[in-house]
């Protein structure tokens, strides 16, 4: 597959709304307060997964390791932690 014909079905996907609701009407009512906050229960915020899903896009379409900002260190740190608690 050609690098425009990649691209094209990678629009199509990210566009396509008929099985997922459009970023914007996910978003379009959250309040500004409730942005970086953390539900209870959950690990991340809408802000984070945002960012993360930012991140991935940017993997996508420029290939791995040529991002603008290091990976937040955070998440990795977490999971090693994780997994190394479940082999104990």
């Amino acid at each position: 597959m050609n690098d425009e014909a990649l691209r094209e079905q990678l629009v199509r996907l990210l566009d396509w709304q008929e099985a997922h609701v459009s970023f914007e009407d996910a978003l379009k009512d959250l309040p500004s307060d409730k942005r970086g906050a953390r539900a209870p229960g959950f690990e991340h915020s809408v802000w984070e997964l945002l960012e993360h899903m930012r991140i991935a896009q940017e993997d996508i379409t420029t290939g791995p390791g040529t991002r603008s900002r290091p990976t937040p260190r955070h998440g990795t740190a977490r999971l090693r932690r994780s997994r190394a608690s479940a082999r104990s």
